[in-house]
């Protein structure tokens, strides 16, 4: 049987992730990550087991950004056109 200490409150598993509170509720409903509830006030709770394994695949799934010069990552690998977003403006003066 699990002990509520075998458990981080989802403040705590945000900081221990390094993300966000908001960041933990998206991957709650896109199923990246397994979410447990408290019996008696229904709060998120999550595994510190499950967290290390989003950090384990986090480090390998993170990237450089050449334009950015910083680290995207994501539990699951990025595609290329995620990876590396680019948008292109063009301005044109009227003379």
């Amino acid at each position: 049987m699990n002990k509520i200490n075998d458990f981080l409150r989802i403040k705590e598993a945000a900081a221990y992730l390094g993300v966000t509170m908001n960041t933990l509720r998206n991957w709650e409903r896109q199923k990246k990550i397994k979410v447990y509830r408290c019996s008696l006030n229904n709060y998120r709770l999550y595994k510190k087991e499950d967290l290390d394994q989003v950090l384990e695949q986090t480090e390998n799934s993170c990237t450089t950004n050449p334009i950015y010069g910083h680290m995207a990552c994501s539990p699951e690998p990025l595609s290329d056109k995620d990876r590396f977003p680019i948008t292109k403006i063009i301005v044109i003066k009227d003379k």
